[in-house]
C-alpha cells in the first residue's frame, strides 16, 4: 500500500500504542503536517501484527458490552448527561489487562456529588478501579479540553459516546473543534456522523 506522509505519520503514532492501522484508518487519522513533499511511502501490516490486532479487538468488544451496561445504569442518575468510553478499549486496542475508562458529563454544579455517588456505586458492585475507571468528570459548561496537542486530540476524537441525554457528543466536538488542527480528516468524518 502507498500512503502519504501525513497518513504514515498516523501509522507511526498508532505504533507507539502497538496498534497497527488499516489503510482506511491511516487516511482517517492522518496527522496535519507541514507540506514537505508529495511523496508516498510503502505500508504493510505483518500477519503477526494483524492477528494481534484482531485479538485485541475481540477483547475490546467484550469490554465495550460491559461498558454499555454500566453506562446505562449510571445514566439513570438525573445529574448525568452523557457517558463516554475512552482510552484503549474505545479504539478496540484492549490489551490483556485493559480496564474500561469512562468520561462522565454532568449537569453544571453537580460534578462532585455525581462523582461521589458513581464511585460509591462502583465500589459496592466491586467494579471500581478493577474493571471500571471513571477517570474523567466534566460538566456541560466545561467541555473544552485545555491541553491541546496531538495526544489529547486523539483522545477527544476517539471517545465513544455510550449514553447521550441531550446532544452532548455534538457539543463535545464543537467545544473541542481545535482537534481539526491536528487531525482534520478524523474531525470532519466524526463531526459529520453526529
Amino acid at each position: 500500500m502507498r500512503l502519504k506522509i501525513n497518513e504514515m505519520a498516523a501509522v507511526e503514532y498508532a505504533d507507539i500504542f502497538d496498534w497497527p492501522l488499516t489503510v482506511a484508518e491511516a487516511k482517517k487519522w492522518a496527522i496535519k503536517v507541514k507540506p514537505m513533499t508529495n511523496k508516498t511511502l510503502d505500508y504493510k501490516i505483518s500477519k503477526k501484527q494483524w492477528e494481534r490486532r484482531k485479538e485485541k479487538e475481540k477483547k475490546a468488544a467484550k469490554k465495550i458490552l460491559e461498558a454499555e451496561i454500566v453506562a446505562k445504569s449510571l445514566a439513570r442518575m438525573t445529574t448525568i448527561k452523557a457517558v463516554f468510553l475512552t482510552g484503549s478499549v474505545a479504539v478496540g486496542n484492549a490489551g490483556k489487562n485493559a480496564d474500561i475508562d469512562l468520561m462522565i458529563v454532568t449537569v453544571p454544579g453537580a460534578l462532585w456529588l455525581t462523582r461521589l455517588v458513581v464511585v460509591i456505586v462502583l465500589k459496592l458492585l466491586g467494579l471500581y478501579r478493577r474493571t471500571i475507571c471513571p477517570n474523567i468528570f466534566l460538566d456541560t459548561k466545561h467541555l473544552e479540553i485545555k491541553e491541546k496537542n496531538l495526544y489529547t486530540a486523539h483522545e477527544v476524537l476517539q471517545a465513544k459516546c455510550l449514553v447521550d441525554k441531550g446532544k452532548i457528543k455534538r457539543l463535545w466536538l464543537r467545544k473541542n473543534n481545535w482537534t481539526k488542527d491536528y487531525l482534520p480528516n478524523a474531525y470532519k468524518l466524526i463531526s459529520a456522523a453526529v
